[in-house]
C-alpha cells in the first residue's frame, strides 16, 4: 500500500512536472513571438514618423520661402536653411527601414528625385527674389504641383505602413 501510494505521488509529481515544463515552454515562445511583433510594430512607427517629417521640414522650407518672398527679409529663412539635409536623412532612413519591403523600395527613387526639384525650386525662387527677378504666379503654381506629387506618394507610401501597422498590431 505504502509502496503504491509512492508510485502515486511519483506519478502525479511527474505528470505535473510535465505540464510545468510545457506551460513554461509555451508561455516563453508566446513572449518572444509578443517582443518580435511589438519591435515590428515600433519599426512601421519610426518608418510612418520619417515620411511625416519629411512633409513637415519641406513645409518649414515652403514657409520661410514664402516669408522670403514677400519681406525680402533673409530672417524668413530661417526655417529652410538646414531642412534639406533633415529631409534627405529621414528620407535615407525610411528608405532603410524599409528595405524589406519591395512595394516601399520602389517610391523612394520617385521621392527623392521630387525632392530634389522642390529644393532647387525654392532655391531658384530665391536665388531670383535676392537678383529682383519677380516670382509669378504661374511659377509658384509649378512648385505647389511639385508639393502635391510629394504628398501623393508620401501618401501611399504611409497607407503601405499603416496596414503593416494593423497587421501587426493584430498579431
Amino acid at each position: 500500500m505504502i509502496k503504491k501510494t509512492k508510485n502515486n505521488i511519483r506519478l502525479s509529481f511527474s505528470i505535473s512536472l510535465i505540464i510545468l515544463l510545457f506551460s513554461s515552454a509555451a508561455s516563453y515562445f508566446s513572449i518572444v513571438k509578443l517582443l518580435e511583433s511589438e519591435q515590428w510594430v515600433s519599426h512601421t512607427f519610426k518608418v510612418l514618423e520619417n515620411l511625416d517629417f519629411i512633409i513637415s521640414r519641406i513645409k518649414d522650407a515652403e514657409t520661410g520661402q514664402r516669408g522670403y518672398l514677400l519681406t525680402g527679409d533673409k530672417v524668413f529663412l530661417e526655417p529652410y536653411t538646414g531642412s534639406q539635409n533633415d529631409v534627405m536623412n529621414a528620407l535615407y532612413e525610411a528608405e532603410h527601414l524599409t528595405s524589406d519591403n519591395q512595394n516601399q523600395q520602389r517610391d523612394f527613387p520617385r521621392l527623392e528625385i521630387l525632392v530634389s526639384h522642390k529644393y532647387k525650386f525654392i532655391k531658384k525662387t530665391i536665388k531670383d527674389e535676392e537678383i529682383g527677378i519677380p516670382v509669378t504666379t504661374a511659377y509658384l503654381l509649378s512648385g505647389k504641383g511639385i508639393m502635391d506629387s510629394i504628398r501623393s506618394v508620401v501618401k501611399v507610401m504611409k497607407k503601405r505602413e499603416e496596414t503593416l501597422l494593423t497587421t501587426r498590431q493584430s498579431k
